[in-house]
């Protein structure tokens, strides 16, 4: 475990994109969650994951590809 609560299992099974029209699932990634289609990274602060679209990070055209 990286040190960070454990979001519940329930909640993970819906977190989707808030970005993306059709709201995709996101993937468990490094520090937090990912869309798969956006590429967005959203970080968990405090066991809390910030969905908000202005907290996820946007990757890199470089990382796009």
């Amino acid at each position: 475990m990286d040190g960070q609560p454990r979001v519940d299992e329930f909640l993970e099974s819906i977190l989707a994109c808030p970005a993306c029209p059709h709201r995709p699932l996101l993937k468990k990634a490094e520090g937090g969650w990912e869309c798969p289609d956006c590429g967005r990274k959203y970080p968990v602060i405090d066991g809390i994951p910030h969905l908000a679209v202005n907290d996820g990070l946007t990757p890199s055209p470089e990382q796009k590809q």
